[in-house]
This record gives structure tokens, sequence and C-alpha cells, in this order.
């Protein structure tokens, strides 16, 4: 998939270089493709408690519905009974970012398993 860079030239290039989500979802209090880790965690902690992800320098809002925080809580149990027994790992919540290679801070709408 094509990354968010500062040479996006329209709206419609960054959109396509994130995966044609919902403009709705970019975030551009910080202008896309300047965003930090700092930025995105001051999201996470700040007084909306806004859940984002950092893409590329882009924030990008997380959503997630009603059927899939139910889907998230049935996987998550699955996982639990069969990690914890084996002392596998742990299990972090929708609130628990993780930072992945190629500078993604990825907040998951689900529940994370990590060992």
């Amino acid at each position: 998939m094509p990354t968010a860079t500062q040479s996006d030239e329209t709206l419609g290039d960054l959109l396509h270089s994130l995966g044609h989500i919902s403009p709705h979802r970019i975030l551009l209090r910080t202008p896309p493709g300047t965003a930090t880790e700092d930025d995105a965690l001051a999201h996470l902690e700040g007084e909306f408690r806004r859940r984002v992800e950092l893409i590329d320098g882009t924030l990008v809002e997380k959503w997630i519905g009603f059927r899939e925080s139910v889907l998230a809580g049935w996987i998550a149990t699955l996982l639990n009974n069969f990690i914890v027994p084996l002392r596998l790992g742990v299990m972090g919540g929708s609130a628990c970012p993780i930072r992945l290679l190629g500078g993604h801070l990825w907040n998951s709408p689900r529940k994370t398993a990590t060992s």
C-alpha cells in the first residue's frame, strides 16, 4: 500500500495513500505528514481521549461500533482462555497503543495480545 507523505498534492492523494479511508477520520490540527508519536499520545491522553493511529505522520481517528465492540470482546475471551493458562503473553484493551515497525503507532480498536 502506498504511504502518506508530505508530497501528496491533493486530499484525494492523501486519502489514497491512507487506504481510501473516510476524510472525517483524518485529524487536521497537526497537518498531515507532520504528526509525531507525541501528537498521537496527546490525543490518547487528552481531554477527549480520542483513539488515533499515527500513519506516516498523519493522525487518523479510530472508529468502532457496537457490533465490532461485541465481536472484540468475544475474541478477547477466546484468546485469554488460550493465552493465560499457557503463560504465552498478555492481552491489552482497546486503548492500548502499540509501536509497529515503520514508524506507525497503532491503537487497536480491538484487543491486542503480545508475548
